[in-house]
């Protein structure tokens, strides 16, 4: 039954979704079903002198994820591979039919706040890129760590940034990268 409703669940909001959004660390089928409902908001792409940011509203606080020029090729070395592992049907599926693989990793900057205008605390953190298989459906994987923040915070809400897997479709993976050249 529980497999029943994760299909369900994925293909009723699989291609409305400009990317799926899974709190913490989503390795089995059941605490990815719980966040499956959690569509991003405001998933945008901003951009500043040498780098851009794929920004989005997690559950508590808007969130950055801020990528330099050696991080944006890190991605879409990264995004190459598992569309090439992906057309190939190459990708390594884990034994229990939930896991996580990487490819690489890459310093990024991670500011988040209560709003998209005002996200006052930052720090540095090792991001990683690969993908994610679930049942039999796989998804490139940005993977974000929760950081605490370099300066003291005014809240205790906003000490640490949320950690986030960020799942995207093949298709969403092209708008993405598109949008972060």
């Amino acid at each position: 039954m529980a497999k029943a409703f994760f299909r369900a669940a994925l293909k009723a909001l699989a291609p409305a979704l400009l990317a799926l959004f899974a709190c913490g660390a989503a390795r089995s089928q059941e605490s990815l079903k719980a966040a499956v409902g959690q569509k991003l908001r405001d998933l945008s792409v901003l951009e500043r002198p040498g780098q851009k940011s794929v920004t989005f509203y997690g559950q508590n606080c808007y969130q950055s994820v801020w990528l330099g020029e050696k991080a944006r090729g890190l991605l879409s070395e990264a995004a190459q591979k598992y569309l090439e592992q992906f057309e190939k049907k190459r990708l390594q599926k884990p034994k229990n039919g939930a896991g996580e693989r990487f490819y690489s990793g890459a310093e990024a900057l991670l500011e988040w706040g209560p709003r998209k205008d005002s996200m006052e605390r930052s720090a540095t953190a090792k991001i990683r890129f690969g993908y994610a298989i679930y049942g039999k459906n796989a998804f490139f994987l940005i993977k974000v760590p929760s950081q605490k923040s370099q300066a003291p915070a005014q809240s205790p809400a906003f000490e640490s940034s949320e950690p986030a897997s960020l799942l995207f479709t093949r298709a969403q993976l092209k708008s993405l990268l598109a949008a972060l050249r």
